[in-house]
């Protein structure tokens, strides 16, 4: 459901420059261009990005959107290891944690 205003919640007690410098990415950019976080990114941020976020393939749109889904860690990791042959695992290019 595409939302008015994006209410955010902060995950610690303070916001770092990290996460000012996001903020106002989101305010200056008029959504003219896309806004694409890895899962490192969205998992370092201290503001809940979660609920604002599609995933698209391997990384997250930010939109302004309430997704009440969220993240599906789960799915993802189901995804990658069963519709990818375990060949195209071992290509050098390509990571894959286990």
């Amino acid at each position: 459901m595409i939302v008015d205003k994006m209410v955010l919640r902060i995950k610690g007690r303070a916001l770092e420059k990290k996460d000012l410098a996001f903020l106002d990415l989101l305010v200056n950019s008029n959504w003219e261009r896309p806004i694409y976080l890895n899962n490192t990114s969205i998992a370092q941020l201290n503001i809940d990005m979660r609920s604002h976020v599609v995933q698209e393939g391997m990384a997250y749109r930010v939109l302004p959107i309430r997704n009440p889904a969220g993240i599906a860690v789960l799915h993802v990791h189901n995804n990658v290891l069963r519709e990818t042959s375990p060949h195209s695992r071992c290509i050098p290019c390509s990571y894959f944690i286990q």
